[in-house]
Formats: structure tokens, C-alpha cells, sequence
């Protein structure tokens, strides 16, 4: 922290009024006429700054020719003020996005009621912008040579600002996940047990088991454990039992995504499961997620499939395809 300098002391020429006999003296008018040249010196800057520990006071006039300030207690021009501290000058600083040609230019109290937004047009852009197809119903072709066509309806997608833009149909091909034996199940207490050899298959991930004579054990479902032999996933509610032979497959999810500014769909997947993790993971810059598809070893999993908000049947996973805003 800078401090101001002391203001040096100037003593004034001492005044004493001149005899005869120092009008007779050349030693004594030497000594009053040092005085006077050195004080007309020191006002010149003769001997270094000059100093007025007064103050200057020019009735007025202009203080010409000032230099370019060297310490921050020296004074300025209006030139270098104005290079330094205009608006001119601090608006580089002040404004966002020059490198792109696009500025600020206008500033905005936040928080201020009288200054909110009626539209957020800037927010369009937004990738996880929610699109307006709330009632969009995601079909697919029944399981042929392993694969199966899923198709996602024409729709709306409504942006911030509250501008409408329209998508096409759009349908793809994927191939329908592998299936692994199960040689016996059981439930005890709410939670399931399926025995038999199983590979690739882990804690957490979605899965769809069917072909049991007791019904009751098909559905799809979230493992709980995976290993050594056994998968284990609840399923509250229903009376204990076991049952012979069936399968389990992994549930492939699929997000469709629509590609801005294109407003052409496309898809990202297979993903293990649908689930928050995945969809962060899928999410990309200018891709707004549109629809969701799940796909097991007997085609599109309609309970799981959908877009917009609408929220699954399915009470296994209970993951909402898309939740407003």
C-alpha cells in the first residue's frame, strides 16, 4: 500500500531591509542576491522538481505539455485519461465474445424484477433443451434374423424462447442382445434368485428374464448382485416360489437425440441400461435428447420406450424417460 510523501518544508526568503552600510559592503549584497537567484533556481527546477508545498492555483488557465505519469501520485493528461479509463477503452474488458464478433454491449441488473427476461432466446442452444414430444409413442417391427427396426415419430421440439421446430420420422436397425440360460429360480422375501452360468453381467445393470412356467418371474429388472453363479434383483410384493428353466438378456437402451441445428434425428447406444449415468454420458453439445428405446432378447421393451415426459408403465426400474424442466 503506497503512503503520500511528506510535503518538504520551504522557508521563505528571509526580508530585512538594506542599510548604507550594506549598500557600502559587496559581501553582504552578494549574500542577499545568492538568496534570490538560488530561490528564482529552485522555482525553474534548476536543481531538480520544483516544489510548491502550497499548492498551484492558475485562475483558470491550462496546465500545458504534461508528460506521461510515472508514479501513481503523478498528474495526468486528458489524453492519456482518456486512452486509459474511457469508455472506449474499458469496454474490451467489459464486453463477452469479441473473439467471435458478438459483444455485449448492454449490462443487466439480474436480479432486478423490472429487468427479468420474458424469453431466454440465448438458452436455444442448451442441449438438454426438453422437446415437446410428450405423447410421441415409440413402435418397432416384430424380431427378424436377430435385429429389429424401432421407429421414433415426427414431432415438436420447443425451445426457450418458445419458438416450435418440427423433426421427421425417423427409424433404425439394431441387433437384439444375446440370451443366457438360467437353470433354476427362486424368491425368497422379495428378492430373486437365478442360478446358472452367466458372463458379462454386473450389479445395477438392467436385464429381461422370460420363459418361466411361473409367470410371475418374467419381466425386466434391475440386478441387485451379479457373480459366482447367481443374479440376484428384487421383486417386492409377490409370494415366495421357484421355477424351472428360463433365460436372461441384457436390456440394450438407446437414446435418440435430435441434432442441432440440423433438426435431423439420430441415435447413440447401445447403452448397458437406461439410466441417469448413461444418458449424462451420452449427452453432447447441441444434442437434445428427444426419446429413449429399450431393447431385449424379444424386441422393443414398450414399458421402457418412450420420449418426452412421458413416464413407463414399467414399475421394475421406474426411470422416467424425460422429466420438464
Amino acid at each position: 500500500m503506497s503512503s503520500t510523501p511528506p510535503i518538504p518544508t520551504t522557508l521563505p526568503i528571509q526580508w530585512a531591509p538594506l542599510t548604507d552600510a550594506d549598500l557600502k559592503s559587496p559581501a553582504a549584497m552578494n549574500q542577499r542576491l545568492t538568496q534570490l537567484f538560488n530561490a528564482v533556481s529552485a522555482v525553474q527546477g534548476a536543481a531538480g522538481k520544483t516544489v510548491l508545498a502550497s499548492g498551484v492555483d492558475v485562475a483558470g488557465s491550462t496546465i500545458s505539455n504534461v508528460g506521461a505519469p510515472q508514479s501513481p501520485l503523478d498528474a495526468i493528461s486528458s489524453a492519456h485519461a482518456e486512452s486509459k479509463y474511457s469508455a472506449a477503452a474499458l469496454a474490451p474488458q467489459l464486453e463477452a465474445g469479441t473473439k467471435s464478433g458478438v459483444s455485449l454491449k448492454t449490462y443487466r441488473a439480474l436480479n432486478s424484477k423490472n429487468q427479468q427476461e420474458s424469453y431466454s432466446t440465448f438458452l436455444n442452444h442448451v442441449s438438454n433443451t426438453t422437446p415437446t414430444t410428450n405423447d410421441t409413442v415409440i413402435t418397432a417391427t416384430p424380431p427378424e434374423g436377430g435385429n429389429v427396426t424401432i421407429t421414433v415419430p415426427a414431432g415438436n421440439q420447443l425451445l426457450m424462447d418458445g419458438t416450435v421446430n418440427s423433426f421427421g420420422t425417423f427409424s433404425f436397425t439394431v441387433a437384439l442382445p444375446s440370451t443366457q440360460n438360467i437353470t433354476s429360480i427362486s424368491r425368497t422375501g422379495g428378492v430373486t434368485t437365478a442360478l446358472g452360468t452367466f458372463t458379462g453381467l454386473s450389479g445395477g445393470e438392467s436385464v429381461y428374464v422370460t420363459g418361466f412356467p411361473d409367470t410371475s418371474f418374467d419381466g425386466s429388472f434391475e440386478l441387485l448382485t451379479a457373480g459366482g453363479g447367481s443374479l440376484t434383483w428384487a421383486q417386492p410384493n409377490f409370494a415366495d416360489g421357484s421355477s424351472t428353466t428360463g433365460t436372461v438378456s441384457t436390456g440394450g437402451a438407446y437414446f435418440i437425440y435430435l441434432k442441432n441445428p440440423s433438426q435431423t434425428l439420430d441415435v447413440s447406444g447401445p447403452w448397458p441400461n437406461d439410466s441417469q449415468l448413461y444418458r449424462l454420458q451420452s449427452n453432447l453439445d447441441n444434442q437434445v435428447l428427444i426419446a429413449v428405446a429399450v431393447v431385449n432378447a424379444s424386441g422393443l421393451v414398450t414399458t421402457q420406450s418412450a420420449g418426452g415426459a412421458t413416464v413407463p408403465v414399467a414399475t421394475n426400474n421406474g426411470n422416467h424417460i424425460l422429466g420438464r424442466l
